[in-house]
């Protein structure tokens, strides 16, 4: 018995071990030390990555380190300035380092503009256990938070079941305090966002019920709580809507500069898979039109020269003035002509295969390339591919202009624009066009949906490449169109190992935007601002 008894406790010993040793999987944390080192795996800082540009604003990151690791080790740390002898010192019983905010403003007043070295060494052990990197803080602050979508994790897109469980959060990078929880346990889909360069007009598509995939909320709003009411809904169908249940959908919306016009992608069609095993939601758009909007008029129109239904048009932004819109699309082939009908005919047109990304490629193919249309006052003109992202063998989407109107990014990949590919990476091109620069950034794994600071200088995408779930990434982007190595916002992550991704920044003020009120059964109140001639067959729907 005593033997047993022994051999029990020898057990649960051996379980905690294995759980102290594993209890850092999927948190922002590297794991723990081991006992013994891989052969040959020398001793590395795994973040920041070397000559990685800090913000001004940003709080203290995380320094992080593997391989060779001594058993028992006591970590030294020593943060070094090109032409200073001032250093900042500091320990870890872990293969990690935060700095107090109190050390950390100290590294970023001598790392402004000025090359810092990060060194750890071991107490114990060879020599050779011992790293470094070189990072720089910018004079530029990011200056703005970011807003961005935390989804359940899986295989396939949340379900309707998991709605509640999806948090719309606004982030401030230097704020030591958890993002702020804007919208939580909604069970219906509210999905993209976009919002006006000034930050007062803020759109979202939104889903009514599980068939409609066409009805938008426009409002604007400035204190700390904003309510969303029926007035600030309508439906994007409305166009020309054809009766009964409509096919279409609309998605992709983009708000003028001023804050006047929305723009979509609408009477659109899009090709899913939804049993596509390594990537979540593959799609490929199909059809889409430009329709738009004013504010204060309901009228929805299309927009002349991006309105023909043989070609795909799905927005990304305005130029900076106004002036144009760009968008990504194609000729749609003859090949998905049956795919079509059948979704006009009210039929399932969707590949429902259990087949691999590559294998649908194969079977679909569809290569975007990035356009530019005048707006001209809601008269169109002609679009114009834009040279380095367009016939160029890939498929080229998601284009975002800098506030300054001197560069696009863009997202790239071997085929279609899907939210999160695998293949797809950031490139970089002169607004009217040029050579293409692939940036520094965009890691192995997806990067997509990225959003430019106001001030021009930083750029937020999400990425798979940096952790466990997918990540909010910044990288700086200079006048040049020189970008840095990333810096991932670990601080954005969600303790409950949602994924992160649609980074908006949100060019407001602290304390704005901090509560997001769907009251969309309520009646509006006096003064409200809303887009006016809402119909109340619309607001009924619900």
């Amino acid at each position: 018995m005593k033997l047993k008894i022994l051999g029990l406790l020898a057990g649960l010993l051996m379980i905690a071990v294995f759980i102290r040793l594993n209890s850092t999987l999927g948190s922002p944390r590297q794991p723990s030390f081991s006992d013994t080192a891989q052969a040959g795996d020398a001793l590395k800082v795994t973040y920041p990555f070397d000559g990685t540009l800090f913000p001004k604003d940003i709080r203290s990151p995380e320094f992080r380190w593997s391989g060779l690791i001594p058993r028992g080790a006591t970590w030294f740390i020593r943060v070094s300035f090109k032409g200073s002898d001032h250093a900042v010192l500091g320990t870890s019983y872990e293969t990690s380092w935060t700095p107090s905010a109190e050390a950390w403003d100290d590294i970023r007043a001598h790392s402004l503009e000025n090359p810092a070295t990060f060194e750890v060494s071991a107490s114990t052990g060879p020599a050779a256990a011992k790293a470094g990197v070189t990072f720089l803080t910018s004079k530029d602050p990011a200056g703005a938070p970011i807003f961005y979508r935390a989804v359940p994790a899986g295989p396939v897109f949340p379900t309707e079941k998991e709605f509640p469980r999806v948090k719309w959060n606004l982030g401030w990078i230097s704020s030591y305090a958890p993002p702020i929880n804007v919208m939580k346990e909604q069970r219906l889909c509210f999905n993209c966002h976009a919002a006006s360069a000034d930050g007062k007009t803020f759109g979202f598509d939104y889903n009514t019920r599980s068939e409609d995939m066409s009805s938008y909320l426009l409002f604007r709003g400035s204190g700390r709580s904003v309510t969303i009411r029926p007035q600030n809904m309508f439906d994007w169908n409305d166009y020309k809507r054809i009766g009964g249940r409509d096919p279409f959908q609309a998605n992709a919306s983009a708000i003028s500069p001023d804050g006047k016009v929305v723009v979509t992608a609408g009477k659109a069609l899009s090709l899913l898979a939804p049993k596509c095993p390594d990537i979540i939601q593959y799609s490929i758009f199909l059809r889409g039109i430009l329709l738009y909007r004013t504010f204060d008029d309901p009228e929805i129109k299309a927009l002349p020269g991006a309105d023909d239904e043989s070609f795909v048009h799905y927005p990304g932004s305005w130029s900076p003035d106004g002036k144009y819109i760009y968008f990504f699309g194609g000729p749609v082939p003859a090949a998905f002509a049956d795919r079509i009908k059948a979704k006009l005919d009210g039929k399932d047109g969707d590949e429902h295969r259990k087949l691999g990304w590559r294998e649908l490629d194969k079977l679909y193919p569809m290569r975007y390339g990035v356009y530019r249309i005048p707006f001209n006052g809601g008269k169109g003109g002609k679009a114009e591919p834009i040279r380095g992202a367009s016939d160029n063998g890939r498929s080229n989407f998601f284009p975002r202009i800098s506030p300054d109107g001197k560069w696009v990014v863009f997202a790239q990949s071997a085929n279609g624009g899907t939210l999160i590919r695998e293949d797809s990476d950031l490139y970089i091109v002169p607004a009217a066009g040029g050579e293409a620069r692939k940036l520094k950034g965009s890691g192995p794994l997806a990067d997509s949906w990225h959003s430019w600071s106001p001030n021009g200088r930083w750029l937020a995408f999400a990425s798979k490449s940096y952790g466990p779930r997918t990540d909010i990434v910044l990288t700086h982007i200079s006048a040049g169109g020189e970008d840095s190595p990333p810096v991932v916002l670990t601080q954005l992550r969600d303790n409950s190992g949602l994924s992160l991704n649609l980074p908006e920044f949100f060019n407001i003020k602290p304390g704005q935007f901090e509560e997001i009120i769907p009251e969309l059964n309520a009646p509006a109140a006096e003064g409200d601002g809303p887009p006016p001639g809402q119909r109340s067959s619309v607001v009924h729907r619900r």
